[in-house]
């Protein structure tokens, strides 16, 4: 009897396939799990079920009835689900159904799975959304103890680590911001200027709409000029929240001529920076122009004379570029404000501008261009060109013509100075013809 069950094992272990079936011992103990052949012992088979792998001597076994692989992996599933292993046990539910898609008890324990994995979460999701609550408790009792540096931890790693809801996200954003501003004033309060501005920065990145943030920084940086750019960019945040705070807009118009002045002074020898230079300029004109409607003549004057002051930069920016054009219609745009910008200017860049389109080797055209200059009155200006005219033509009728014309006029003035008694003068012209 003992030898045919040895054989019936021998022959049984020499065919059973990865997947083992139910086992019971000389003692009646039932085992159900994996069985294969024990690695270099005959006598021994290796068992595994979800707990443990062991090797179990042939005559301690009194049966061993195999079973389906399908089924023998809903068993492990069960196992798993039995002890609370519910992802163990769905893996082995799923990988019995894929051996066989009709074994209705691994569906049914896949299922089961499933279900308690659901219960588990929605469990382990609700443990997480009480542990967030109390998280945030903490962070509004460090704030108000002021222990600001392990509130901003607690709020910044702790709690975002854990996934709050969009109800937690919402009170954890108030409390973040009611922790930079209190901890940004009590910095204020103890003059620690640059860590007040890290946090009041630190809550416009929660809230740049917050407009006692950005006073308080404008006050903080107006007394470092490096920090001109972001207080300018801080009015120009006010303005957009605010279009009509003429006050903001005023304030926003002197810093944009003040960081056109320093760039200009920084970026001289920096081509790429001219546009940047002139759009300031331009956007500090459009915020003073806006504000000259419903104001006092005093007011209006001072506007004027700024927006002057930007016009003046502007065009002779565009003149040292030597672009006539844009500096004709800035200097016209500067005759509008400013009662002491002379024609003479503008005729004088106007000339610049059309000799340049004139051929060098049309002198009639180019001597045109001069007579214009001295019937303007830039008789000084007239006479330079007339005579580098001559230079360039010295055979030219027209040109000599011209310098004949002035020649006798500085002669008659020579002796109508003469004849008055201003012999200086009647000297000097009479060597300039």
């Amino acid at each position: 009897m003992k030898r045919s069950f040895i054989l019936c094992a021998a022959l049984f272990a020499a065919a059973i396939p990865l997947w083992a079936d139910v086992v019971i011992l000389n003692n009646g103990a039932r085992l159900e799990g994996r069985v294969a052949p024990a690695p270099g012992n005959p006598d021994a088979i290796l068992f595994q079920d979800y707990k443990a792998k062991l090797e179990i001597q042939r005559d301690r076994i009194q049966s061993l009835t195999e079973e389906s692989d399908s089924e023998d992996g809903r068993r492990i599933g069960d196992q798993y689900f039995n002890v609370h292993r519910y992802q163990d046990a769905l893996e082995n539910y799923q990988k019995a159904i894929e051996l066989d898609a009709e074994n209705s008890r691994a569906r049914e324990g896949l299922e089961a799975a499933r279900s308690a994995l659901t219960r588990e979460a929605s469990l382990d999701r609700r443990r997480q959304i009480e542990a967030i609550d109390q998280k945030i408790a903490e962070s509004q009792r460090l704030i108000e103890e002021k222990s600001y540096d392990q509130a901003e931890k607690t709020l910044a790693e702790e709690i975002e680590a854990l996934e709050p809801t969009a109800e937690q996200q919402s009170r954890i954003l108030d409390l973040k911001r009611a922790l930079y501003r209190a901890w940004a004033l009590e910095m204020e309060d103890k003059l620690l200027e640059g860590e007040a501005a890290r946090l009041f920065e630190k809550l416009l990145l929660l809230d740049p709409q917050d407009q006692e943030a950005y006073q308080h920084l404008i006050q903080i940086w107006e007394g470092f000029p490096e920090r001109t750019q972001q207080v300018a960019d801080a009015h120009r945040v006010q303005l957009k929240l605010n279009p009509g705070d003429r006050e903001t807009r005023g304030k926003l118009a002197d810093k944009l001529l003040q960081l056109a002045r320093m760039q200009e002074i920084e970026k001289e020898d920096d081509p790429t920076q001219t546009s940047r230079v002139d759009s300031l300029y331009r956007e500090a004109v459009d915020h003073y122009e806006a504000l000259l409607e419903g104001v006092s003549p005093r007011q209006k004057q001072e506007l004027e004379k700024r927006i002057a002051d930007a016009l003046k930069n502007l065009y002779a920016r565009a003149e040292r570029r030597g672009d006539w054009e844009q500096s004709i219609r800035l200097y016209r745009e500067l005759q509008k404000y400013d009662r002491s910008a002379q024609d003479r200017v503008l005729y004088a860049m106007q000339y610049w501008r059309d000799i340049e389109k004139t051929p060098v080797q049309d002198a009639d055209a180019r001597t045109s261009l001069v007579l214009r200059l001295r019937k303007q009155g830039l008789e000084d200006l007239a006479r330079d060109e007339i005579w580098k005219l001559h230079q360039a033509h010295p055979n030219s009728p027209t040109v000599n013509q011209v310098l004949a014309n002035y020649a006798e006029d500085a002669l008659s003035s020579a002796l109508s100075a003469y004849q008055t008694g201003h012999y200086q003068r009647a000297e000097s012209l009479a060597s300039a013809a």
